[in-house]
């Protein structure tokens, strides 16, 4: 496997772990539990979210170029 390959794995690989790590705590959760209905998303919010894409290593490894789609 080249280094190129492995980096991109390694690239995916934290893009998708990305929303784990970025879940509430069970104490932010209570916390949140409790605040008003329009704090929540919705349908309307997930449709206007910008998306990443796209990921591309630069030849040397030092920089990732992607792609930010807006709605």
């Amino acid at each position: 496997m080249t280094a190129a390959a492995v980096q991109m794995l390694l690239l995916a690989g934290g893009l998708a772990a990305t929303p784990t790590l970025a879940q509430e705590t069970p104490v932010a959760a209570e916390a949140s539990a409790q605040a008003p209905a329009s704090d929540r998303l919705g349908l309307k919010d997930l449709a206007t979210m910008e998306r990443v894409g796209d990921p591309r290593v630069s030849p040397d490894g030092r920089r990732v170029i992607y792609a930010v789609t807006t709605t």
